[in-house]
């Protein structure tokens, strides 16, 4: 078993009182089906589990009828099992391509709320129009690639960051850089971690990573044809090369397909593959109001890669470049690391919209805004923690906080309460 830190979120879910049938979101090959079979293992006497794609013949159980109990009751006979829906857990696999299914789980709210019934799918096609969407009636836990926490607990390497935590020092330090290193090869998707961690063999990661992006490749023209597939590739993958060629430029459209140049001819694929799950796009305000929102053009934006193991696929650095060449010229990594990073984390940075700030010399890799505390985030490749546009940022700015992440020591016990200095230095694997 791979622990992921999702267990705690499903075990709350569980626990509710007034809980609702639970969409497990996310990029194909993040372990969702994985992660809801291990749940279903470990937290229930049994589960019962129903994949849409493997066998499309379930979908005419969801046309006879809609009723939570008929539905219980077909699925039942269909596998000749007995369902208890105030014990077992239910599983929808791909439940994108079952859209009665979908429109189900409002019924299951309403007329049987003691039941636990959890869908998994890719984020494309969960939003059709027809049948309807159950708005309102169903949760949603987004499951993204697996975080540093997670690469280390795969490797049972974990203790290295509780005793880091505790007390650093030089020699946990370098040891918890080199498993940083190896995670930015090998990225966050389980089957690449699994590999590793059964073979140790690094060659092997690369062939995985290269099956991957064919099967995302797959799937972009199965949903939207040959010809926008080819667009979508070419965009997927351009976006991938041009991060770390201009870091502090926002993503240009000259050169990325032909007869395309201007955001126009690329909102509809940039969305398309944000909701693939494939990118994550990031605004570029040039100035601070309130809320932040207010400052964003619609053109201007960086994207990132969501996963880092991909990302350095799609440009052709191997793990032997990761570990041997001066990093602090590679700070477009360590962006994007951070972005993936934070993608996975409970707080409630998802209320709030991340930023890049440039105007003029200055430039913040990302600011967010929290309940009124502007926060200005540095990030730093290498040892080096010269930063004047953080400097400048700051006193232009005096009531925002500055958080600082570099390849650095961290100097005091971390587990302490913190109150924030006007600049909070921390290394980057604790981001």
């Amino acid at each position: 078993m791979m622990e992921r830190l999702y267990f705690d979120s499903l075990i709350q879910w569980k626990n509710k009182k007034n809980r609702k049938p639970l969409i497990f979101k996310g990029a194909r090959q993040v372990g969702k089906t994985y992660l809801l079979k291990e749940f279903g293992t470990h937290h229930f006497e049994k589960y019962h589990y129903f994949n849409f794609e493997k066998d499309p013949s379930l979908r005419a159980i969801f046309e006879k009828s809609l009723d939570p109990e008929k539905i219980i009751k077909a699925l039942s006979i269909f596998k000749n099992i007995n369902i208890d829906t105030k014990k077992d857990l239910i599983i929808f696999d791909e439940i994108q391509t079952c859209p009665l299914a979908l429109t189900s789980l409002k019924y299951f709210c309403e007329d049987l709320p003691h039941s636990y019934i959890c869908s998994a799918g890719s984020l494309l096609g969960l939003y059709s129009e027809e049948p309807s969407f159950p708005v309102g009636k169903v949760e949603f836990l987004n499951l993204y690639p697996m975080n540093f926490k997670e690469f280390l607990m795969a490797l049972s390497q974990q203790h290295l960051l509780d005793e880091y935590m505790s007390m650093p020092s030089s020699y946990l330090h370098e040891l918890l850089w080199q498993n940083f290193k190896l995670y930015l090869f090998i990225g966050g998707l389980p089957e690449a971690v699994k590999s590793y961690k059964d073979t140790k063999d690094l060659s092997l990661i690369s062939q995985i990573q290269e099956n991957l992006i064919n099967g995302y490749i797959s799937d972009m023209a199965k949903h939207c044809g040959k010809e926008n597939a080819m667009f979508l590739q070419r965009l997927w993958q351009t976006s991938a090369e041009k991060i770390g060629q201009n870091c502090s430029e926002k993503f240009k459209f000259k050169g990325v397909f032909p007869g395309k140049k201007t955001y126009k001819d690329f909102a509809g694929p940039i969305d398309w593959l944000t909701k693939a799950g494939l990118i994550h796009i990031i605004p570029i305000v040039d100035q601070i109001q309130y809320p932040l929102s207010l400052a964003k053009k619609e053109n201007a934006f960086k994207i990132f890669n969501f996963d880092i193991g991909i990302l350095n696929h799609l440009k052709g650095i191997s793990a032997h470049e990761l570990n041997n060449y001066d990093f602090s010229h590679k700070g477009f990594i360590v962006e994007n690391y951070f972005y993936q990073e934070i993608q996975t984390k409970n707080f409630n940075f998802h209320q709030q919209k991340f930023y890049c700030f440039q105007s003029g010399e200055s430039e913040i890799e990302f600011i967010y805004e929290n309940e009124g505390q502007l926060t200005a985030i540095e990030i730093k490749a290498g040892k080096n923690t010269k930063a004047k546009s953080l400097k400048l940022f700051l006193e232009k700015h005096p009531k925002a906080k500055g958080i600082r992440f570099s390849q650095k020591l961290a100097a005091t016990n971390i587990d302490q309460s913190i109150k924030f200095n006007r600049i909070w230095d921390r290394p980057l694997f604790l981001i």
